[in-house]
């Protein structure tokens, strides 16, 4: 992927709710994108110190899980 490019993934949360994302990769890593983001933090209700685990399934699919 280069730097201006974005590919689509899926974030499986925590609730069971799917969120569709753009991933940016730049020489930092890779990041999420977009508004999904932080819609998805806002749904989840995180309000910060909460440690998030993220399992990528090698195809397009992030599952979170959250802990306090």
């Amino acid at each position: 992927m280069t730097e201006e490019a974005a590919e689509k993934a899926l974030l499986k949360g925590p609730c069971g709710n799917n969120w569709n994302l753009k991933l940016r990769e730049d020489e930092n890593g890779t990041f999420f994108q977009g508004s999904c983001w932080k819609k998805f933090q806002k749904k989840q209700h995180f309000k910060g110190g909460e440690f998030l685990l993220f399992h990528y399934d090698r195809r397009i699919t992030f599952h979170v899980c959250s802990f306090d």
